[in-house]
């Protein structure tokens, strides 16, 4: 019976490195310890496999939540004989996400759009300010069920782009307002007839230093970006640098 139980064990261990592909590694700790057994997988899904625990064959259970598992698989027995079980333990793989890389990659896609024009223009950079990009969040939140072009009412300056479908990106609202350029004429101050040109006034005032920007997926599918710019531009009878 020992023999066959042997047999048995060293088949499934055979047949788990096969089909899985595992590394294992076994080391003894004492004479009479079995040893323990560690192997790494990789998991997708989430899954249970139980068998009867009444046969003489081994138990497997295996667990998880997450992409990427450790398992850690060890022999246990009462005796100095053959084990006659298996148990396996799955614990997550440990995972961070660097927060502030992903924090200074997402203000990166506003400021610098903004900041090659302006650098363009022999104008100072803009700064990010969380306080306005707070206020921006917040105003493209109440746009998310309509998607109107629509400006709060607020002592910011303040830019809008509203694009068909979820994909546009920051750099292409800068560009959207950058395009208002050719509108603007600078020797008297002012837009062509039935054109506007405030979006990119605003964008080049010298004056504003600070920027924060939103942008949301409305409802219907569509994009709205607003960035709030403090100190206001487009004063009345000043020129934008």
């Amino acid at each position: 019976m020992a023999v066959l139980r042997l047999l048995s064990f060293r088949f499934l261990v055979s047949f788990l490195v096969l089909s899985s592909f595992l590394s294992l590694t076994l080391s003894h700790k004492t004479p009479h310890d079995p040893g323990f057994l560690s192997l790494t997988l990789p998991h997708k899904t989430s899954h249970k496999t139980h068998q009867d625990p009444s046969l003489p064959t081994p138990i497997l259970s295996e667990e998880t939540q997450q992409d990427d598992t450790i398992l850690s698989l060890t022999l246990s027995h009462e005796s100095n004989q053959v084990p006659s079980f298996l148990s396996l333990k799955l614990s997550p793989k440990p995972h961070q996400t660097p927060r502030r890389l992903l924090g200074q990659s997402s203000i990166s896609q506003w400021l610098v759009p903004h900041n090659q024009i302006r650098a363009q223009m022999g104008l100072p950079p803009l700064q990010w300010n969380t306080n306005l990009a707070s206020f921006a969040q917040w105003w493209a939140n109440q746009r998310r069920g309509d998607c109107a072009l629509v400006h709060s009412n607020t002592n910011y300056g303040e830019n809008i782009f509203w694009g068909g479908g979820p994909n546009w990106t920051p750099a292409d609202a800068v560009a959207a307002w950058v395009a208002e350029r050719p509108y603007y004429n600078y020797q008297g101050n002012s837009c062509q007839p039935n054109e506007d040109c405030t979006h990119y006034t605003q964008l080049v005032w010298r004056q504003s230093s600070r920027v924060g920007c939103a942008k949301v997926i409305c409802n219907s599918g569509d994009t709205f970006i607003t960035c709030n710019y403090d100190p206001h531009g487009n004063v009345l009878g000043q020129k934008p640098y």
